[in-house]
Order: structure tokens, then sequence, then C-alpha cells
């Protein structure tokens, strides 16, 4: 029996396969079916929220903002707007504040003390400033301090009802149960339409 030779086996088109890419060439740009199937996204940086404020609002209109702005929430343009009137009056007290509220609303523990203390810097005496600095030590678990910053607070008014709030949560963190209780119930004597906040506090 004669052998018959074997011929290769030729590809039809449809069979050929396609030439590999070369190292130089790019990949296609990701199309958008192909992003809403979960291809992720260019990263692009996002903006802090600014002050809504029109350039040009004068101070009292900017306060007035901030103020606004912190009723509803929106600590981060609160903040802002804070911070432009504080880059023309850096030692505007009420400007401090709404930035000291805004950091403590945003739990910016460390910034939030650092604007109260320049407040009260500048005011030695401005017990409400006093009573927020002690209750961001409070936030922190900073209770001595916390008490030694009521103390300051109360040496300086003594009818103020927030040092008073904040120096007995300060006394019963720290197991100082009896002085507590007796701060709350003078607190209570003293402001009796705060008596549901105090008596809240002492549960």
């Amino acid at each position: 029996a004669c052998s018959q030779k074997s011929t290769p086996h030729k590809p039809k088109p449809s069979e050929a396969t396609a030439p590999a890419p070369s190292a130089s060439s790019t990949p296609p740009a990701t199309t958008p079916a192909e992003e809403s199937l979960g291809a992720p996204a260019p990263a692009t940086a996002s903006l802090p929220p600014q002050c809504p404020a029109a350039p040009g609002t004068p101070l009292e209109q900017l306060l007035d903002l901030a103020a606004a702005l912190y009723e509803q929430r929106r600590y981060e343009e609160t903040l802002a707007c804070a911070r432009k009137v504080l880059q023309v009056h850096p030692r505007h007290i009420e400007a401090l504040h709404d930035k000291a509220a805004a950091l403590t609303a945003l739990k910016r523990w460390p910034e939030a003390q650092q604007a109260f203390t320049l407040a009260l810097a500048i005011d030695p005496e401005n017990t409400t400033a006093m009573s927020v600095i002690a209750n961001v030590f409070i936030a922190q678990g900073a209770y001595v301090e916390a008490e030694t910053m009521a103390r300051r607070g109360l040496r300086v008014r003594g009818d103020d009802p927030g040092n008073s709030r904040v120096l007995a949560i300060a006394l019963s963190a720290q197991g100082k149960v009896d002085e507590a209780i007796a701060m709350m119930e003078e607190a209570v004597r003293r402001y009796p339409h705060h008596h549901r906040v105090f008596s809240a506090e002492a549960k």
C-alpha cells in the first residue's frame, strides 16, 4: 500500500488568530457600557464645601449666614463662612465661636479646642468658651481637664448653667458621684426650666 503524503491544514479565514498586541500598544478606553457594568471611573478630587455667600458680602451678613447654616447642620459650610470672616478679622470673637462650634459638631476636637482657646485668650471671661472647651475635653475622655475648665467658668460666673452641667458630668465620670449629684440638684434649683436636661444628664 502506498502511503499518501499529508498536506498541512490551512486555517480558514474565520479560524485565523489575531496578532498579539505589541508591548507599545495601549488598551482601549473604557466605554460607557463597561462603566455601567462596574468598571472603575477615574478618580476626581472633591473640593471641600464652600461658603455660599457672594463675594463682597458684608461681615454681619456672613455671620448671620454662618449661624443659619449651623442651625441647618451644614457644618462644613458654617466653617467656611467663619473662616471667610477670620481672614479679614482674625480675632473676631463671634466668628471664632462659629468656627469652633462647627469643628466641635464635626468632631474635630483638637482644632475646636484650639479655636475656643484663642477666643478665651481674647476674652478671658468668656464663660461660654469655657463650658464648650470643657465639653470638648469630656468628648476626649479628659475628665480632670474638663472639671478644671468648668470650675474656672464658675469662678467667673457662679450661676452659669453650661459650666454647672459640664462640671457635674466630669465629676460623675471620675466617680465623684455625691458631688456630681449635689451639683445637679443645685443646678436644677437655680435653673428649673433646665430640669429635664439636668435630669437626663444625672441618669
